[in-house]
């Protein structure tokens, strides 16, 4: 199975642009200037996945990084940044700091967006649980894992995202730069995990 990947036509959104190379740098965040690394800037960019077979995946994010990184699904391919109203559902990485094979905590502090909420799901090395429960910054999830996850790994929340072969579908990412931060390039600007 192979995926491609687009950005929309606008950094606002709107509909499918062109086709984001592997590996290429700044495709959907552009360099920070002097001007935001000093003040702090939310960004959000749209962003298109195609599959070449029909499948439902899970989608969140690979890693965590220098800034507070999100992603969430778009409401259609006329949706631009105008349209956002904050609400969205966010998914995203966290970094976990103590766990038991049916629990998690994890920094909630390093996000600005609630990441895990009661009857989504998660993925732990490439394998799929409910969440049952959230109390702050402890998760609870089922089934059991095999083994305790391991303290300073990442999980990821994911939503559920119908693809069918051949049609891109839009979906969002939204990084969130503190004020002071370095000057950042997205490396990883599409860094997206699916799990199918």
């Amino acid at each position: 199975m192979a995926y491609t990947y687009y950005k929309a036509t606008t950094d606002d959104g709107g509909t499918i642009g062109i086709q984001i190379a592997s590996g290429e740098v700044n495709a959907l965040f552009d360099l920070l200037t002097i001007a935001q690394q000093t003040s702090g800037i939310s960004k959000n960019r749209k962003m298109y996945i195609e599959s070449d077979a029909d499948i439902t995946a899970y989608i969140g994010l690979k890693t965590t990084g220098l800034h507070d990184s999100t992603v969430f699904e778009s409401s259609g391919d006329a949706q631009v940044v105008g349209d956002l109203t904050g609400s969205e559902d966010k998914y995203g990485c966290a970094v976990i700091t103590a766990s038991t094979t049916t629990t998690f905590t994890f920094d909630n502090t390093l996000q600005s967006e609630i990441l895990f909420r009661a009857g989504d799901k998660l993925v732990y090395d490439n394998v799929l649980y409910d969440i049952t429960s959230v109390v702050t910054d402890t998760v609870t999830f089922s089934p059991a894992m095999s083994a305790t996850p391991t303290v300073g790994n990442t999980i990821t929340s994911v939503f559920e995202f119908a693809l069918l072969a051949g049609v891109p579908k839009s979906l969002w990412r939204k990084n969130v730069y503190p004020s002071s931060v370095a000057s950042v390039s997205e490396y990883n600007s599409v860094d997206i995990l699916i799990k199918v």
